[in-house]
């Protein structure tokens, strides 16, 4: 296990082929640290698969809460604590939309990239970005 202070990544440019990230972008912080986490992504890697929850899906799949994610982020902080899920709430959870994923990727440098839509119900339930970071 490595630990670090979550701006650099302790490795080396291109150290690994591939980086596999489930659904953490969401939980590096606000759009700042966002870019930050990418651009490390790119620096260290030649090929990123990279997953994240679509912020318009209509259940928000950390609390399973109906709707309410869509509400100014500090209304739906203050929901999830008064329902018992607060561990869900501040720099824990920011959600992306398609347009924001893009921006942020177009921000971070990575500009080669496929941007694939997991569908539930007719509805994008989470993005799956393919990068090639060389």
């Amino acid at each position: 296990m490595v630990h670090y202070d979550g701006t650099r990544f302790p490795f080396a440019d291109k150290q690994f082929d591939v980086c596999w990230s489930n659904a953490v972008l969401e939980h590096v912080g606000p759009a700042d640290k966002q870019v930050l986490f990418l651009k490390e992504v790119k620096r260290v890697t030649r090929q990123a698969f990279l997953t994240t929850p679509n912020q318009h899906f209509p259940v928000e799949v950390h609390s399973r809460t109906l709707l309410l994610h869509l509400l100014p982020k500090s209304l739906f902080d203050r929901y999830l604590a008064l329902i018992g899920k607060a561990w869900a709430s501040g720099d824990y959870m920011h959600l992306l939309s398609a347009r924001d994923l893009r921006t942020r990727l177009s921000q971070a440098g990575i500009d080669d990239y496929q941007l694939v839509r997991n569908r539930l119900f007719g509805f994008t339930m989470t993005f799956v970005v393919l990068a090639n970071c060389r």
